[in-house]
């Protein structure tokens, strides 16, 4: 580490106080009796700067401090600094003290005190040097501690060569240093030695101090402003919990650590530099980096243009002046904002050419920190308009071609007052200036060949001046007289309201002269057409059949070389044509489409002039034209739904060039649209003799809105012949019936429907007897729909409901419908069969008759003793039975083990005598005992209960 003593009350670490902006690594160590923001001058023990690894500092160090603290070596402090140094790494430890001044009358002393001394109790030095290096006559004024010698104190005076030896050190051991310059003038450096200063040093490693850009802000007052260093520190160093930092004025007073600032501060100048400490809570270890702040005014920024006023293509220079380094926005011609920044010179320019009127306008600006972070902005409008002289087109017409000795004559038309170069048959450069209405003209005097010119350029009379480069190239055209070819016969057709037919002679120019630049005249004489009198306009109208014009062809009004000829007109009548009536057809298919005879209005068109040609078009262009004709109109089918106009052409082939026209529409009208088929008509032939009468009015329904006629065959429907007269009433046996029906426009269709006479349904009539099984005394339940089979006979397709009388059975209300299980004594009910297919129904009557039945009481239990012990026993079932059939004649009965089987007639108990019961087998131990009828199939079933008693 190097150290530099700058008079009494300056000293640096060798590192360059000129590079302040660079990080300063040294530590402080500040003693309890010490704030953190008023430390005093370190030229007491009590104010010692400790020094952490390498780096430079400053101090405002001067005198001895309040007390004389140093003894030993014949000295004393005169200007003096402490220093305090903590070591973190084992070894030996030296210095060289070098004075900046090699006078050798400038005299360095020093004192080190003992290890991890304290202030008010150091003790004798351990290591001093007091030589003079004058006495001693030694070659420099250098001296420090080194391994080279084994004194450990040296001086006064002559005494000793500057140097001691060195100290061996361990980690954790502290020392105070004193270092007093009795003679001369000037600062030094200290380079620490030694193997404790190898790899990290002998040193605590300082904290981070980091380097800040500038710190900007903006005021209104010129060269003042307020800065919140508080909001700095975290840029300064990140831990702000373990690390205190501070801010002063002066790199010294950051080193001795007095006259902090406060967060919030007002500059003194501008710029002003300002020293930020960083000082570690635990070591006392600090950095110091320096950083400037300054004040901008709110930025304002004027633009200008040099020049303002341009030609088109110049270059012109916009200029954006203002604070520099200043941001800004700006638009061209109310375009997208565009960005720039001002430089150090508080200058932006743009340089380039426009070709039209450009106006920079000045959105706003703002100043930022490096980070890009807005300091402060405000809006602008300020604008500049490069406005370009954008200079008068200038052009150029001839009087070509003349006439061979005629004057050739060019005339300019351009900006007022300009100057025009040109040159005329490859000779030099003339100039013509143009008058005040912007016209000149050049005169080529009597010329007799083609002359070739060239417009060179046109430059402004006004400012600026500006010249536009043309090199157009012109051409005088001499000729002798025109040349010309007599044209066709002119034909048009009489109007046959005026009387007149029209004729554009103009039409003919190209044709007489061969297209070149003539004036072309129509004269009723040939006197009229030498003396360029009487031109008569175009269109010109007459009213003769034939005749002829005239032509009189020059280059120019006047001109000396004239041409003649001669044009025949020829008016002729075109054919008379008549309208035809609209052509109307019905639509057969719902399309809109049908197919018409065209010709059959030809007669109608022409008034039936046979010799006339007719053509037929979709279109009066075409039919004009006389373009896409109908290639077959005999049987032509409209191509716009619902119809279309036809445009009639007639032409007589005397006279082709007349034609007329007319037209007439084609119309499709909508036929009623029925279904084809209608459903069936059907009735029931309810008095067999296969004829019913049908309401045929009945199906208008389904056929639609139309007026309806009802016929006996197709053809009398489409003819229309031999109407149904009374449909209302119509007697039929099943023929088919054809519908006509019409709409508004007489069209119409033609549908077809079936009258059906359906037959009754065919059954066993009368329905036998259905008899049932007495189950109360007089009364049965009858299934009735048991007996459905029997009254159809069998037949599908049939339906039968029962009905307690036949009224009720003809009408069919389903609430008078009899249940399907019906309990009745022997009585007649009615069955109605309907006839699925065609819901035709006959009504029978169907005999009921209730059978007597047996109808048995449940004997008493029978009851046995359980001689085994597993609940089983043995029983004579066959005495219940031979008394049932005593008491029951014409009744057999029989026994069974469950109510299916009784009802079945199925397993009957065989050994009735000893009938062995187990309950495994039957354990409800009831015995179901059927009595059935001897005469009939009727049966009664009644239970036997069992009942087996344990023996005691």
């Amino acid at each position: 580490m190097v150290f530099r003593f700058k008079s009494p009350i300056f000293a640096v670490f060798k590192k360059g106080l000129k590079e302040m902006k660079k990080i300063i690594a040294s530590c402080l160590m500040f003693l309890s009796v010490f704030t953190a923001f008023a430390q005093g001058e370190p030229n007491d023990c009590v104010n010692a700067i400790t020094v952490c690894g390498n780096g430079t500092f400053v101090s405002n160090a001067n005198g001895i401090g309040q007390v004389q603290e140093v003894t030993g070596c014949g000295g004393f402090e005169n200007n003096s600094i402490w220093i305090k140094i903590n070591i973190v790494q084992a070894g030996n430890l030296g210095f060289d003290l070098v004075p900046d001044d090699t006078d050798i009358n400038v005299d360095y002393d020093f004192w080190v005190y003992p290890a991890n001394a304290q202030c008010g109790s150091l003790g004798a030095p351990i290591r001093c040097c007091t030589t003079n290096p004058v006495m001693a006559g030694l070659t420099n004024n250098h001296t420090g501690m080194n391994g080279n010698t084994l004194i450990t104190q040296s001086g006064p005076g002559a005494d000793g060569d500057g140097y001691v030896r060195w100290l061996t050190v361990s980690p954790g051991q502290s020392y105070y240093i004193v270092i007093d310059r009795p003679i001369g003038d000037g600062g030094f450096s200290i380079n620490w030695t030694g193997t404790a200063t190898f790899g990290d040093g002998a040193f605590p490693q300082a904290p981070d101090a980091n380097q800040l850009d500038e710190v900007r802000t903006c005021s209104n007052n010129p060269n003042v402003g307020v800065f919140d260093l508080g909001a700095l520190k975290p840029q300064i160093n990140s831990d702000t919990t373990n690390n205190t930092i501070e801010f002063f004025t002066s790199a010294a007073n950051a080193v001795d650590g007095t006259s902090p600032l406060s967060d919030i501060i007002s500059n003194t100048s501008n710029p002003q530099q300002i020293y930020a400490k960083v000082t570690d809570n635990t070591t006392g270890c600090s950095s110091i980096t320096d950083f400037t702040i300054a004040v901008y005014p709110l930025p304002n920024i004027t633009v200008t243009a040099s020049p303002q006023d341009a030609c088109p293509g110049a270059d012109v220079t916009v200029t954006f002046t203002g604070p520099a380094n200043a941001n800004f926005n700006y638009n061209i011609d109310g375009g997208a904002p565009q960005s720039a920044t001002l430089d150090a010179n508080g200058s932006f320019t743009i340089t380039q050419g426009y070709m039209q009127d450009t106006t920079y306008t000045l959105e706003d600006a703002n100043i930022t920190t490096s980070d890009g972070t807005v300091v402060c902005s405000q809006s602008l409008s300020a604008s500049v308009t490069i406005n370009v002289n954008d200079i008068e087109q200038l052009v150029f017409t001839t009087n070509g071609p003349v006439c061979s000795g005629d004057d050739g004559v060019i005339t300019l038309t351009g900006p007022a007052n300009a100057t025009v170069n040109y040159t005329v048959a490859s000779n030099s450069s003339q100039t013509i200036t143009l008058d005040g209405t912007g016209q000149g003209i050049i005169t080529l005097p009597a010329l007799t060949a083609t002359t070739d010119f060239i417009i060179i350029d046109v430059t402004d009379a006004q400012a600026p001046f500006c010249t536009v480069t043309l090199n157009e190239t012109g051409t005088l055209e001499v000729t002798g007289a025109p040349v010309l070819t007599e044209p066709e016969p002119m034909h048009e057709c009489i109007d046959g309201n005026t009387g007149v037919a029209s004729f554009d002679l103009e039409s003919n120019n190209d044709a007489i002269t061969g297209g070149g630049t003539f004036v072309v005249t129509y004269h009723m004489s040939q006197a009229d057409a030498d003396n360029d009198t009487g031109a008569i306009a175009s269109p010109y109208e007459s009213a003769l059949a034939n005749q002829t014009l005239f032509v009189r062809v020059e280059l120019g009004s006047g001109a000396s070389c004239v041409s003649f000829t001669t044009i025949d007109l020829i008016a002729t009548n075109a054919p008379t044509v008549t309208a035809p009536a609209p052509q109307v057809v019905c639509d057969d298919n719902a399309d809109g489409l049908m197919q018409f005879d065209l010709t059959s209005t030809i007669n109608v068109i022409t008034g039936n002039n046979a010799s006339y040609q007719v053509s037929f078009f979709i279109s009066q262009t075409d039919a004009d034209a006389d373009t896409s004709a109908i290639t077959n109109p005999a049987a032509y089918t409209n191509t716009v739904s619902g119809g279309q106009t036809i445009f009639a052409r007639v032409v007589d082939p005397a006279n082709t060039v007349c034609y007329a026209t007319t037209s007439f529409d084609l119309v499709v009208n909508p036929s009623p649209q029925v279904p084809p088929v209608i459903s069936d008509y059907e009735l029931c032939d309810f008095d067999g003799d296969n004829v019913e009468v049908f309401d045929l009015t009945t199906r208008a329904a389904e056929i639609g809105s139309f007026t309806l006629s009802y016929y006996t065959s197709l053809a009398d429907a489409a003819t229309p012949a031999n109407a149904i007269v009374d449909p209302a009433n119509y007697q039929s046996g099943g023929e088919p019936v054809y519908v006509r029906s019409e709409n508004a426009n007489g069209c119409f269709s033609v549908t077809t429907f079936n009258t059906v006479v359906n037959i009754l349904p065919v059954i066993n009539n009368p329905a036998p007897v259905f008899a049932g099984c007495e189950e109360v005394s007089g009364q049965a339940d009858f299934v009735l729909h048991n007996h459905d089979t029997a009254v159809t006979g069998g037949q599908s397709g049939m339906t039968v409901r029962y009905f307690a009388t036949q009224g009720a059975a003809e009408i069919g209300d389903p609430a008078d419908e009899l249940l399907a299980v019906y309990v009745s004594p022997t009585t007649n009910i009615y069955a109605r069969v309907t006839a699925t297919a065609t819901g035709c129904w006959v009504v029978i009557t169907v005999p009921l008759e209730v059978i007597q039945a047996p109808i048995g009481e449940n004997p008493d239990a029978l009851e046995e003793c359980d001689l085994n012990g597993d609940g089983s026993a043995k029983f004579n079932l066959q005495a219940v039975l031979d008394d049932l059939e005593t008491q029951m004649p014409g009744v057999i009965a029989t026994a069974h083990e469950t109510q299916d089987d009784a009802d079945m007639a199925t397993n009957a108990i065989t050994e009735t005598t000893e009938y062995i019961y187990l309950p495994v087998t039957n354990p409800s131990g009831i015995i179901y005992i059927r009595l059935q009828s001897g005469q009939t199939e009727c049966y009664d079933v009644i239970e036997l209960q069992l009942i087996v008693h344990p023996v005691p």
